[in-house]
């Protein structure tokens, strides 16, 4: 596929395995990363046919991003079709890709069907949650991506500032953005809930109502 936003990725040329030390490629197909020796303590996505180290999560990302897989898990406790997977591999051939979502809200049937490695079925729901690292990537590659397979909501959350973005009705490769009310809020299509990220004493809070 092609991508509509530049981006320098993080892909360092050599990396360490137990093996020693090898070569990343600039370019890869999903079978050729899916055998690659990556080392056991770095995370990599494919991205468009690029590979990419995801960098380290610091405290405010995980602190967010904790918060939101509990909401999301009450949610699906009243909404049984549904269930939230927290930071697993997503096996998208037709964008050549595999990336590794934050939090995923996928459908139960989806869930049964899969038996092992990584998920090749369309999330209803990515979110990711920022760093300054990521968020060029989370802004335009990887929304093109999910844009372009047809996941029906992305969001994307900054731990620090506190601003949310909410993507829906993906038409032509392309999201609609939702626009929040005037207390913040932006209401999810999906969840029918309004939602909010507040940070209160440097420690990111998200609101559901």
């Amino acid at each position: 596929m092609a991508l509509t936003t530049p981006y320098a990725p993080r892909t360092p040329a050599r990396v360490k395995t137990p093996r020693g030390r090898k070569s990343v490629p600039q370019k890869m197909k999903a079978s050729d990363f899916l055998k690659f020796d990556w080392p056991d303590e770095q995370q990599w996505e494919l991205v468009a046919g690029t590979p990419v180290l995801r960098p380290s999560p610091e405290f405010r990302h995980q602190a967010l991003l904790g918060r939101v897989g509990v909401e999301l898990s009450r949610w699906c406790d009243v909404h049984r079709d549904y269930r939230a997977i927290p930071s697993m591999g997503l096996l998208l051939e037709k964008a050549e890709s595999i990336l590794c979502p934050d939090v995923m809200l996928l459908s139960a049937a989806d869930l049964r069907a899969h038996r092992s490695g990584p998920l090749t079925c369309v999330p209803k729901l990515v979110v990711e949650v920022l760093s300054d690292e990521s968020a060029a990537l989370d802004h335009g590659p990887k929304r093109d991506i999910y844009a372009f397979i047809g996941v029906a909501e992305y969001w994307l959350m900054d731990p620090v500032s506190g601003a949310l973005h909410i993507y829906t009705s993906p038409k032509d490769g392309a999201y609609t953005q939702l626009p929040a009310d005037s207390s913040g809020f932006v209401r999810s299509p999906l969840l029918v809930q309004r939602l909010r990220v507040q940070i209160e004493s440097n420690d990111p809070r998200i609101l559901f109502q």
